[in-house]
């Protein structure tokens, strides 16, 4: 029984050994091609129109690079691109930031309307569902929120007029209404006097 130990216990060590000797067959080297199709990119003449953006990691990298500048770092980087397609898109994605003036907004949908043209309809649609329609909503939010305010200040400023007028009028009623007690108390005042006469 202990030479059998022995033996299975001697079998399983050299065993280990072999284990451990073996050398793991060499990885080859990956070699990182452009793909030739993506999802929103379905041909070369697409990857050479808008590069790394047919990849939408490259789009949340160039957003959340965005979100860590205010917008006038943004704008001074927006007026280095060019207006190639790849350099337009970069332009629409700095411009999404929170503090992108209203102008900056709009001109940025121009940019995302001349993208539509001549990108794929996969890509037309990404950008129009995720980019194009939420702006234009946040557009048409602002543009009410100024008409209201607007509207708000005009109606505020009437309304103070209305107010002062109001307080004028209650100032010359209050006179009139002393001139009146003092021309009734005249009045009584002659009218006691004729009496006693």
């Amino acid at each position: 029984m202990k030479i059998s130990l022995f033996v299975l216990t001697s079998v399983f060590f050299l065993s280990a050994c072999q284990l451990l000797s073996r050398e793991e067959a060499p990885v080859p080297p990956t070699i990182t091609e452009v793909p030739v199709s993506t999802w929103f990119c379905t041909t070369r003449q697409s990857f050479e129109l808008i590069g790394e953006f047919c990849e939408l990691n490259h789009w949340a990298k160039v957003y959340v690079s965005a979100d860590e500048h205010n917008w006038s770092e943004r704008a001074k980087i927006i007026s280095n691109l060019g207006d190639s397609p790849q350099e337009l898109l970069h332009k629409v994605l700095l411009s999404q930031g929170i503090d992108t003036p209203y102008q900056n907004r709009l001109r940025a949908q121009n940019w995302i309307t001349s993208l539509l043209t001549v990108v794929e309809p996969p890509m037309a649609e990404v950008l129009d569902v995720m980019i194009f329609q939420p702006s234009q909503q946040l557009l048409e939010m602002e543009s009410a929120i100024t008409l209201l305010s607007q509207l708000n200040a005009s109606k505020e400023k009437a309304l103070n007029e209305l107010e002062l007028k109001l307080a004028n009028r209650k100032a010359e009623l209050e006179t009139k209404r002393v001139q009146v007690e003092q021309l009734l108390k005249i009045e009584a005042n002659m009218a006691d006097q004729n009496r006693s006469q």
